[in-house]
């Protein structure tokens, strides 16, 4: 990658994706130290990206439909206006490789794994994690390794949660459209309960589209302490890092707990390949069977009880 000035880094997707990308940031900003950044990414993850220490300025694409054409004026005139000298696309999806023609400059270098790119073709063993797909393709780039991944900006007070001294988080919720990832309430309370014998509190977090889920884990164990709603990214990544475990559903809190180094159990469906897209951290791990439900308390326990030891 030839010295350039003016860097754009696109990265949609969903909360668990962004998480993912945060090394192959870290390495971008690292190698470029002297370049302006800038990150392509949904409004929903604008916030959480303007407090990266990355990334010298953000744009939302707010994935306009192909009809919503004064959406897509202000996608083009955000883009062009900048002269991005380089993209890396950490998308790698089809709308992004749509995006080259039309906001790009023609002589613009292009990071992807896709043959369009300006750096050699990105090839890949089978099974390879995508975060490690996403790292190869910046090392093609000319981007090397910047070292262990550096999440001690991402923290804000907790005291407000007046919270045990001892404590596990439950991270019972997922997408409202992908209910066949969600463990079912009646074994999270099981679960709470086994905590609570062994003198360890329970908190559960979430948002307002877990409140189903939480309500019926709080009817069968109501000793839990509920802050769903009440944590910013960077109070989540607080209160899992206190934490003495995590058990969670297949949804970005989970896989923040897992890369700020918390004990982190993911529950997952047929829905997902972990050996392709888990959570990734130094004390993580994961149960699976294609019908959730058919994790057993029992096998929690026992993961839990080895990871925190």
């Amino acid at each position: 990658m030839s010295s350039p000035k003016n860097i754009m880094v696109i990265r949609l997707g969903a909360l668990g994706d962004i998480l993912l990308c945060m090394k192959p940031f870290q390495d971008i900003r690292a190698a470029q130290n002297n370049a302006k950044v800038t990150l392509l990414t949904m409004p929903a993850f604008a916030g959480l990206a303007r407090q990266m220490p990355w990334f010298d300025a953000v744009i939302e694409d707010k994935r306009p439909s192909w009809w919503q054409w004064d959406e897509w004026k202000k996608l083009y005139h955000a883009m062009r206006s900048q002269n991005f000298d380089c993209v890396i696309d950490l998308q790698n999806k089809p709308r992004s490789r749509f995006y080259k023609p039309f906001f790009f400059a023609k002589d613009v270098q292009w990071s992807s794994t896709a043959s369009n790119s300006t750096f050699p073709p990105t090839t890949f063993p089978l099974k390879i994690h995508r975060q490690q797909e996403l790292l190869v393709q910046l090392r093609n780039a000319g981007i090397g390794d910047s070292g262990p991944l550096n999440l001690d900006w991402l923290a804000a007070p907790i005291n407000d949660l007046n919270l045990p001294a001892r404590y596990v988080v439950f991270i019972p919720g997922c997408s409202p459209h992908l209910l066949h990832k969600r463990w079912p309430p009646a074994h999270y309370a099981k679960l709470a309960k086994s905590f609570a014998d062994m003198g360890c509190g329970v908190v559960v977090v979430g948002t307002k589209a877990d409140a189903v889920s939480i309500a019926a884990i709080k009817e069968a164990a109501g000793f839990i302490i509920d802050v769903s709603g009440r944590t910013s990214f960077a109070q989540l990544a607080s209160l899992v890092r206190k934490a003495e475990g995590v058990v969670g559903n297949d949804t970005g809190p989970t896989f923040l707990a897992a890369m700020v180094g918390a004990p982190t159990l993911t529950l997952m469906s047929h829905h997902t390949d972990p050996v392709r897209s888990g959570p990734v951290g130094p004390r993580c791990a994961w149960l699976k069977e294609n019908n959730i439900a058919d994790i057993s308390v029992e096998a929690v326990q026992r993961e839990m009880a080895k990871l925190i030891k």
